[in-house]
């Protein structure tokens, strides 16, 4: 393992309380004793990751950072592909640009990483200034601006992780006291603000009453209310623009609402929220980054299949969390299928995340364009040792 490693990993030990502190402003409690386990458990088995993060340098990486999980983000985005490079500049979005700064100076990055600078110009001048002569753009954002984005960047290596809607589809026969619980355990971490929540829970309608009966129960369960409490679940949201998507879908869907539908605009709070409508008038495909439990009622295995085989739902496809099986065949395209799981029950930082919906995350170079569960450090290695075959 690499010294600097080791040493991060004491570092991050021995400053729980200060990192607590600083995330605890942006998130949930339970939320950040999970970032803190998943960041600890990337850099503990960094082994794993050694074939290709030994074996590859290339001269630049450009980060793009997300929304959510900073800790967790800055270690798999900036933290373990700086190992392959001589130089890693990373840019925060503006609304946690503090934050990451905080993180930056808390785990001493610019004493352990050298190689790793961290960014405050505007998007634009970052692509002129650092990704626009990079070998390698890590972008998290949306589909569309990924392409602007690699517009700028045709020579590097473009690896992206975008918007998906990650189901939970329920059968008949499934536990339903387990689909309940993950649904709501998916649903509410960080609020809603990770792109892992579900955005559609497929139920069928002969088990729909129990089903919603016993989701309310668990709903009104959770705490809300102000992060440093460590009992609240749900708190204010972190981006205007993802508080402004969920008013106008509850205001949209007044009359289907079961429970919440409570907005508190000034502290920033949507108070988790049910909605059920029936898969035949109304398929969702929305990425909502809010506790919005979207509960579509369905009677036949055609309208399932009607649902997945859109183009909305394939081209975001990433997970989809199944509950119970069934003879006739449903066929979920271009996801990963967790049985009687969600992606927080499996996700680990030294294996490949995601799917197959390339406006979900897909990988980019020159003309080439791939979707695929994407490890940084293998898609690094295998393009340079492919680059490097060409230059001979």
């Amino acid at each position: 393992m690499y010294s600097n490693i080791r040493d991060l990993i004491k570092i991050i030990e021995n400053n729980q309380d200060i990192l607590q502190e600083v995330l605890t402003d942006i998130e949930s409690f339970p939320t950040y004793k999970h970032e803190l386990w998943l960041t600890q458990d990337c850099l503990k088995n960094i082994d794993i990751e050694m074939p290709y993060l030994s074996n590859t340098n290339v001269d630049s990486i450009s980060v793009f950072l997300p929304l959510n999980l900073p800790l967790y983000s800055i270690t798999i985005f900036c933290i373990v592909p700086s190992l392959m490079s001589t130089a890693l500049y990373f840019r925060p979005p503006k609304l946690l640009e503090e934050t990451y700064i905080k993180i930056y100076e808390i785990l001493k990055l610019s004493k352990l990483f050298k190689q790793i600078h961290i960014s405050r110009f505007s998007r634009n001048d970052f692509i002129d200034n650092n990704a626009s002569i990079s070998d390698v753009i890590i972008f998290t954002g949306k589909y569309e601006n990924a392409i602007e984005v690699r517009k700028k960047c045709p020579s590097a290596l473009f690896i992206h992780n975008g918007a998906t809607v990650d189901p939970v589809l329920v059968h008949e026969n499934a536990d339903i006291e387990l689909a309940v619980k993950k649904t709501v355990e998916a649903r509410i971490f960080n609020s809603g603000q990770d792109c892992a929540g579900p955005d559609a829970i497929l139920v069928p309608e002969s088990i729909s009453s129990i089903f919603l009966e016993r989701l309310e129960q668990e709903v009104k369960k959770i705490k809300v209310g102000e992060y440093k409490n460590k009992g609240v679940s749900v708190g204010r949201l972190v981006s205007p623009g993802s508080l402004q998507i969920a008013l106008n879908e509850i205001e949209k869907e007044r009359d289907n609402i079961k429970l919440g539908g409570i907005i508190d605009e000034q502290r920033q709070l949507i108070y988790p929220t049910i909605i059920s409508t029936k898969l035949s008038e109304k398929k969702n495909y929305k990425e909502f980054f809010s506790p919005i439990f979207f509960v579509s009622t369905y009677s036949s295995k055609e309208e399932l299949n009607s649902y997945f085989s859109n183009p909305l739902y394939k081209d975001y496809a990433m997970y989809a969390s199944v509950f119970g099986n069934t003879k006739d065949e449903v066929k979920i395209p271009n996801s990963v299928i967790l049985k009687n799981k969600i992606l927080k029950d499996v996700e680990k930082g030294n294996y490949a995340y995601g799917g197959f919906g390339y406006k979900a995350n897909f990988i980019g170079f020159k003309d080439m364009m791939v979707a695929r569960p994407i490890l940084i450090s293998k898609e690094v290695y295998e393009w340079s040792k492919h680059k490097s075959l060409q230059n001979h």
